[in-house]
Parts: structure tokens; C-alpha cells; sequence
């Protein structure tokens, strides 16, 4: 080996540790960053997994009960009531708050 040369190895280590440390520095950045992140520029909404609004219906769900037979969410007539009560009960207050 000539003088002053570095052996393959520890050029592919130093290369290594050089693209480790840029990920774990563009990895903490990321962490600083996102939980402030907004949705638009400009806007004061914090990003969410909830839509706003929902403008398409439910699928149709169809599953068979213990005996077999196919009962679907649209055939459950008491399914719309509760759902105006939960409604009514504990959501409508928190949106009032």
C-alpha cells in the first residue's frame, strides 16, 4: 500500500457514518418540525386524521349472524336512533363548549 492512501474498508466506513449522521440529523429535524406543522399557509386548522366533512356515503355492509342469515347496517332500524342519541348526549355539548 502506497503512503498517505486509505484502504477500501475505511473509506466505505467513513462514507457510512457520513450518511447515518445526515439521516439522524434530517431524522431530528423532522421531529422539531412536525408537531407544528400547519395545514396550509396561512391557515390556523392543525393538521388531523378526521376529515371536516364527509360527502359520500357509508359502504354497505352485509354479515351473516349465528344462524347464518345476512343482516346489513341499513336493516337495523334502532342503528339511526342511537347514533341521534350519542349525538345528542355527548357531542352536541362538546361542540357548544
Amino acid at each position: 500500500m502506497a503512503t498517505g492512501a486509505t484502504p477500501k474498508s475505511h473509506t466505505a466506513t467513513i462514507a457510512l457514518t457520513m450518511i447515518g449522521a445526515g439521516l439522524l440529523i434530517l431524522g431530528v429535524a423532522a421531529l422539531v418540525m412536525l408537531p407544528g406543522l400547519k395545514s396550509g399557509a396561512g391557515s390556523s386548522e392543525e393538521i388531523t386524521a378526521v376529515p371536516s366533512a364527509v360527502n359520500y356515503p357509508a359502504p354497505q355492509v352485509k354479515l351473516s349472524d349465528l344462524q347464518g342469515n345476512p343482516v346489513s347496517l341499513s336493516d337495523s332500524l334502532w342503528f339511526g336512533a342511537i347514533n341521534r342519541e350519542m349525538l345528542e348526549k355527548h357531542v352536541t355539548p362538546l361542540l357548544e363548549e
